[in-house]
């Protein structure tokens, strides 16, 4: 037997180790004789594992590199964690994957980036085609996208609403309302988007709340006035009515950002 019986105890498992591990890797899996084996191993077992490089004896490219990866496994490793991984978008604006106001965007300019580059993608007027001409699933998922990553996004939140009223789903948008409210709920026009696809599908009581609370926030708030007024019709002079539906963006995308 070619292993010292008389090696201490450490160095014994040491060994067996490096033996598994040889032989995962495929070195005794070979037809061949042990002595031809041993000579394979010995030398893994034999010498000493070399002591680790001084930081002089390291390239600074090396060491440039090192810390990259390092500092980008650490971004990565959350959204790993989570499933997801940074889009195309985020990688080009140098974000990680993160929710963000879609009215304070330009604040920051990478957000600002990420924002026009998730605009042209999925929330430009080509997405719109497609819903005109009854394709629903492509939309919706790019509606989804952005929604996740800008959870107010006027736009994005319009057409979803109308996807699901096209496809007889309209609890679809109800959860990305209410998503937005509670990480944004200072805006005025989310809220009357919201108030007003209730009243849309049904929900009368509920969407004259929201929109009542929209006005609230924001007095100024010219469709939030007009949709109030649509959803209950007789409690304001026509002609005031009429003026604010006429000035209102009928798109309902058309917001400012504050």
């Amino acid at each position: 037997m070619w292993i010292d019986r008389a090696e201490p105890p450490s160095d014994r498992s040491r060994r067996q180790r490096i033996r598994n591990l040889a032989d995962e890797l495929g070195y005794l899996r070979y037809d061949c004789a042990p002595a031809v084996k041993r000579d394979m191993i010995l030398p893994m077992l034999r010498f000493p594992r070399p002591n680790p490089p001084s930081e002089t004896s390291v390239p600074n490219w090396m060491r440039q590199t090192l810390l990259s990866v390092s500092v980008y496994a650490a971004l990565l490793t959350p959204l790993l964690a989570a499933g997801q991984t940074p889009t195309q978008d985020e990688e080009s604006a140098g974000l990680a994957l993160g929710v963000y106001d879609y009215f304070t965007a330009d604040h920051d300019p990478l957000v600002k980036a990420y924002l026009a580059a998730a605009n042209k993608r999925h929330a430009s007027e080509a997405v719109w085609r497609l819903y005109r001409a009854g394709i629903y699933t492509e939309p919706l998922g790019d509606c989804k996208y952005v929604l996740e990553r800008f959870p107010n996004h006027p736009r994005a939140l319009h057409l979803m609403t109308e996807i699901a009223k096209a496809i007889d789903q309209p609890s679809i948008p109800i959860e990305y309302f209410e998503s937005a409210l509670k990480r944004f709920p200072q805006y005025g026009f989310t809220r009357a988007q919201y108030g007003r696809y209730l009243v849309e599908i049904g929900a009368v009581s509920a969407g004259i709340r929201e929109l009542e609370e929209a006005l609230r926030l924001d007095p100024n708030q010219i469709q939030a006035r007009a949709w109030l007024a649509e959803a209950r019709p007789g409690t304001r002079n026509e002609r005031s009515a009429t003026s604010d539906t006429a000035n209102a963006d009928p798109a309902g995308y058309g917001a400012d950002r504050k």
